[in-house]
């Protein structure tokens, strides 16, 4: 394979077993699903860019070859993972065989992986728990990409098993009783100076981070993946559609993005603005309130206003379904959803 040199980091591994048309299939699936570009699509070749990177599958005889290029090494752990998680699905056994090129170079903990220590935990309005927790090094936590991923151990348990990385450069996570649950969540503010991450937990009946964050007590270890996903836009205009789910990231927009920007904003939340969600005060985009009562749906509140904020980022988190349809939206008007924040922060 050709090394890229805008790429300093990069891995390979070889696939035997699977057909090159089936790698294909799924990548071409993950390009549809999260608005991927794929930067060669051929009977031979197949390369999909992504935030962390580029996935390239080249058929080999008896199977294919893969390669990650990515920017850093943490970037290039995360593209390895993903890679690893999808082909499991549908494959496990190949993901058993996968060893890294770069195999070695790495032992302990994954790059992008950190145990922290909570400091607080403590009710925030109505429906969330505001967590504050100590980490060793946050310098790659900035406004280009606010979220994280909080690593939990199953209830209870108190010699929890954390990631590895083998002697195959494979990052390792425990299974079955050991399993362990990892819910993307916004970093709503970072202090560098003394390396505390806080982050705010909706709370829903029946959500496991739930029950931790309601439970915890300071000084737990726990786990911290990231930084990953996306991050405060630098636009001039945005119109922003969130629920609950999404009221901490719209909260670090507000307080990040410059005052000249302009747009709209629109919050849908069970109690409406009495949930008592502290949004910051921004001189240009103050926040419309809505409960259930007053705003069924909010893709659909969306749409209808679409054609007045045609020139302005739409940027819209909520659930699957309201989320599915705002993409299908953009599919059939032939927008680049690219150019926009289209994100399913839950489901039912």
């Amino acid at each position: 394979m050709t090394d890229q040199p805008t790429f300093p980091y990069l891995a390979q591994t070889e696939l035997a077993g699977i057909a090159y048309p089936a790698v294909q299939a799924l990548l071409l699936h993950e390009a549809e699903e999260h608005d991927l570009e794929l930067s060669e699509n051929s009977d031979s070749r197949v390369a999909l860019m992504t935030e962390y990177g580029q996935l390239i599958f080249d058929a080999m005889e008896g199977g294919v070859v893969a390669a990650v290029h990515s920017q850093s090494e943490e970037n290039l752990f995360i593209l390895k993972e993903s890679l690893q998680e999808s082909i499991s699905h549908f494959a496990p056994e190949l993901a058993d065989q996968m060893s890294w090129s770069d195999a070695g170079a790495r032992t302990g903990f994954p790059p992008n992986f950190q145990l922290v220590t909570v400091l607080s935990a403590t009710p925030l309005g109505s429906n969330f728990m505001r967590v504050v927790v100590q980490a060793d090094d946050l310098k790659n936590y900035t406004d280009a990409a606010i979220h994280f991923r909080i690593v939990l151990p199953p209830a209870g348990d108190d010699a929890p098993q954390w990631p590895a990385v083998n002697e195959k450069g494979v990052s390792v996570w425990p299974k079955g009783e050991k399993a362990l649950h990892r819910p993307v969540y916004t970093a709503r503010s970072i202090d560098h100076d003394t390396n505390r991450l806080t982050f705010d937990v909706f709370v829903h009946e029946g959500g496991r981070t739930t029950d931790w964050a309601t439970s915890v007590v300071p000084g737990t270890k726990v786990g911290l993946t990231g930084p990953g996903g996306g991050g405060v836009p630098d636009v001039a205009a945005i119109a922003i559609y969130a629920d609950d789910t999404g009221f901490p990231a719209v909260a670090r927009m507000l307080e990040t993005l410059p005052q000249e920007t302009t747009g709209r904003v629109v919050l849908l939340s069970a109690a409406g603005a009495s949930s008592g969600y502290p949004m910051p005060l921004h001189a240009n985009l103050k926040p419309e309130w809505h409960s259930a009562a007053t705003l069924e749906s909010l893709a659909d509140l969306a749409l209808s206003e679409r054609e007045a904020y045609s020139d302005h980022m739409l940027w819209f988190a909520a659930e699957k379904q309201d989320v599915q349809k705002m993409r299908s939206f953009f599919k059939d008007a032939g927008l680049n959803a690219k150019a926009h924040y289209l994100a399913a922060y839950w489901g039912r």
